[in-house]
């Protein structure tokens, strides 16, 4: 199977390796990136979005980072952000990493969801979107702590506030030569990304301003799906199905959300 190629993103090219979801090892490959002069270097980091059946083909540019924004309060969030005191050294880190990354791997199985052939829908939780930064700091070996500060207030708006789910939107494109022209068919996509509960109306998706324009589109989208108290209670009791839904004029896809995938959602919902 050729390698499915996430273009044009500071977070690693990824692609789906020949094992089976679910199992198999995921493989490490050489890379380069730019650090903050400029300058190029290897690395042999993991991805910063593990799956199982997913390896690491390469890095790309700048571009798919969350955007940063000032942090006038951390009212918003329901669970508890990302704080400077909360990451582990370098040193530390790389003797925890083993276990911690297990732990995300599974975290990430149970919220992963497929729309169609090409796109996929990550939700975030506190412990993704710290894996994220210490992946981060390990790659780009960062040990300053108002650089490392940079990291977490880029990363913490995925945490999610309170009524709300966030995820990361993945277009996956098999073919490199057909990036560009595959991207450019999904222009507008920002406008039709839905999640339907039960019988109530679709709640559009809210995208990270600056990661798409009228003539550009980043292969990777931070979202986010605002919640009233029905929707979270219907989430919680699990009573009628939950879907996500494509509209898009090029692309339309619709999934159902597994148990496994809506009680993860449900705790973090219910989680102080």
């Amino acid at each position: 199977m050729p390698a499915t190629v996430i273009a044009g993103c500071r977070a690693p090219v990824i692609g789906r390796s020949g094992c089976a979801a679910g199992g198999g090892r995921l493989r490490l490959s050489s890379c380069r990136h730019a650090d903050r002069t400029g300058n190029r270097r290897h690395c042999h980091s993991s991805c910063v979005y593990p799956q199982a059946g997913i390896r690491i083909v390469g890095w790309a540019s700048a571009a798919c980072r969350p955007i940063r924004r000032p942090t006038t309060s951390l009212e918003r969030h329901h669970v508890r952000p990302v704080y400077l005191s909360d990451i582990k050294d370098l040193v530390q880190y790389e003797r925890e990493r083993p276990a911690f990354q297990r732990h995300v791997i599974e975290t990430r199985k149970r919220r992963r969801v497929a729309l169609g052939d090409r796109i996929s829908i990550s939700f975030e939780n506190r412990d993704t979107v710290l894996y994220q930064i210490q992946e981060m700091m390990r790659a780009e070996r960062i040990v300053d702590q108002d650089r490392i500060q940079e990291e977490i207030d880029t990363y913490n708006p995925l945490v999610p506030g309170k009524n709300e789910l966030t995820a990361t939107l993945f277009i996956e494109i098999d073919d490199m030569r057909m990036i560009s022209r595959e991207l450019n068919r999904l222009l507008g996509i920002d406008e039709h990304v839905y999640l339907v509960i039960g019988q109530q109306p679709p709640i559009r998706a809210l995208f990270e301003p600056g990661q798409s324009r009228a003539d550009r589109l980043s292969a990777v989208q931070y979202i986010r799906f605002p919640l009233t108290d029905s929707d979270v209670q219907t989430l919680i009791t699990m009573t009628q199905p939950v879907r996500l839904r494509i509209t898009h004029p090029n692309y339309q896809a619709e999934a159902v959300l597994s148990d496994d995938t809506r009680r993860a959602l449900a705790d973090d919902l219910q989680r102080e």
